[in-house]
């Protein structure tokens, strides 16, 4: 026990715990984002090209507004000011701003294509046009010596960093509540009651 004695009359603050999704989000994940999905949604994100049966996929999950909108809110967050402590972030909050303003510009730029990348992508879903016929390129984000070494690295952070591992770290998250186990009645009551005690 503290050593610091709480008085009777003062009023006690309870944290909300920081959570990535609500109860209504993990329903709607646990219902659409199997492996399967994840698997057909990560090659259709990278441009790749979809057989028979991911076609199918693709084609019934665009079909699900509520979900391709809450795809688009885990690829490119908006700032949300009711976000629990902990757990407020959008896509330019880790620019970094302590390193000088060229490189920041550059890193800037990358998170803009990235942007623009997943709009272009989900707005094609939405639509249901798969036709392969992009604005913007996975293959020409690749390192490409002929091009401006500055423009080079821009592109290629931007496919690296701001699309490759964002679209692998935020489907791994969707994957991990989809096989997230339910819990009990009990379980629930002995963790409010434990939450109520601390």
């Amino acid at each position: 026990m503290s050593n610091q004695q709480i008085r009777p009359d003062e009023p006690q603050v309870k944290t909300r715990i920081a959570r990535k999704y609500t109860d209504d989000q993990i329903s709607m994940i646990k219902a659409t984002f199997n492996e399967h999905t994840l698997m057909a949604v990560r090659k259709y994100l990278l441009q790749g090209k979809l057989n028979k049966d991911e076609q199918g996929i693709i084609k019934q999950f665009s079909e699900k507004s509520e979900a391709v909108q809450f795809l688009r809110e885990v690829l490119i967050p908006k700032l949300d000011t009711d976000a629990s402590i902990d757990n407020l972030h959008d896509t330019w909050g880790g620019v970094d701003l302590n390193t000088n303003v060229e490189y920041a510009n550059y890193d800037m730029a990358a998170r803009q294509i990235s942007v623009d990348y997943f709009e272009e992508l989900l707005n094609l879903l939405t639509l249901k046009e798969y036709t392969g016929d992009y604005k913007i390129k996975m293959t020409e984000l690749a390192y490409n010596p002929k091009i401006d070494s500055t423009k080079s690295f821009i592109r290629l952070r931007a496919r690296n960093i701001y699309i490759i591992q964002h679209i692998e770290f935020q489907l791994k998250q969707l994957l991990y509540f989809y096989n997230l186990e339910e819990e009990t009645e009990e379980q629930i009551k002995e963790r409010e009651q434990k939450d109520s005690v601390e």
